[in-house]
């Protein structure tokens, strides 16, 4: 499909400031251009090859038994092999005996669940990474319908890594409904918000997805609920300044009359009133980038249960085998030693493919 109008506004400031753009490869199947922008909301074509239409239906011609709404609450155990599940379905006990368990409920869930079950030793739950992500919006003379068009056609790394290190951001961009606006962008009073959402047509953001180097954790409360604890270190909070600066950048070249930075107390910029880029940022810099004072989403979670050799320091071994307890394996984001650094799909599925394979090998002994 051809790049949404919000796209097609990256890519022109992109190449004009002499920065790396590409095409984003999509595992799509039969989109149609008309209908597209509602991705985020599910796709009622099937188009985007969700788990529902691939992995799960496989399952299910296999012969597997799905448990649809389980919550699961322990692993179970004997002389530290695993023997199966306890799960909640619908206020039902459920209990599930097997000869191997295999964990995929995500970077958020899967080390609450090691954790109610006492398992995966000293490093579970650390090391979350999440991915932060803001945007900066601007506004155009011309309407733009930022939520309409292909989910993701576009990206750009010319930023991805500031420390020499590899860590850095992207810039992407995503079908923006009005939902997202509401939540990112300032409130100075209901007449400024409702006039803000009006004019939404005119707006479009600028995604900024960082590659956090530090880290958050998972725990849990008294009753087994997770609880999940992160906040940005210096050195990423640093990395994020500049890619707010150079998303405001890229709209300003773009073409956007108005330039909104998504910080609680609203701090807005005319480009074309005279005002330096570096005084909007200086003005960002007062409204500040920890808790309550700018926007954060994350949209990819991984590294809670990572994969290392030392038990001490990882969870999972290199076959993604819970270190101390046998037949018991984590195929998820969380088994990410650090984040990724780019959309994650294919390498949890590569790292979940590869886990299956020697599982198999396992298995078949």
């Amino acid at each position: 499909n051809p790049p949404a109008p919000r796209d097609q506004l990256m890519d022109k400031a992109l190449r004009s400031l002499g920065w790396y753009v590409d095409a984003m490869p999509r595992n799509v199947v039969g989109c149609r251009p008309e209908a597209c922008g509602y991705c985020t909301m599910g796709c009622r074509h099937g188009a985007k090859q969700s788990a529902l239409l691939t992995w799960l239906a496989d399952a299910a011609t296999a012969g597997a038994t799905i448990a649809v709404n389980a919550d699961v609450r322990r692993v179970l155990t004997t002389n530290g092999v695993a023997t199966g599940v306890e799960a909640d379905v619908g206020g039902a006990h459920l209990t599930v005996r097997a000869g191997t368990v295999v964990l995929a409920a995500g970077a958020l869930h899967t080390p609450a669940l090691l954790l109610r079950s006492g398992l995966g030793g000293p490093a579970v739950g650390r090391h979350l990474r999440l991915h932060p992500v803001t945007a900066v919006f601007g506004r155009f003379e011309e309407p733009v319908d930022a939520w309409t068009g292909t989910m993701q056609a576009l990206y750009c790394d010319q930023f991805a890594d500031l420390d020499g290190g590899g860590y850095g951001f992207k810039f992407e961009t995503a079908p923006a409904h009005p939902v997202l606006p509401a939540m990112l962008l300032g409130w100075a009073g209901p007449v400024q918000f409702k006039e803000l959402l009006h004019q939404y047509r005119h707006w479009t953001p600028l995604g900024v997805l960082l590659r956090d180097r530090d880290a958050g954790r998972v725990r849990i409360r008294p009753d087994g609920s997770p609880v999940w604890s992160y906040r940005l270190s210096r050195r990423d909070t640093a990395h994020m300044r500049e890619g707010v600066y150079r998303a405001a950048q890229a709209l300003a070249e773009a073409g956007a009359v108005e330039i909104m930075a998504p910080t609680a107390v609203p701090v807005v910029w005319h480009p074309h009133r005279g005002e330096r880029l570096d005084s909007f940022q200086a003005r960002v810099d007062s409204a500040g980038y920890g808790p309550n004072q700018l926007a954060y989403l994350s949209f990819h979670q991984m590294g809670s249960a990572r994969m290392g050799g030392d038990p001490a320091a990882a969870v999972v071994d290199a076959e993604n085998q819970v270190h101390g307890t046998t037949g018991l394996t984590v195929m998820d984001a969380s088994c990410f030693p650090t984040a990724s650094g780019v959309n994650p799909m294919i390498s949890i599925e590569a790292i979940a493919h590869r886990g299956a394979s020697a599982l198999a090998g396992r298995l078949v002994r």
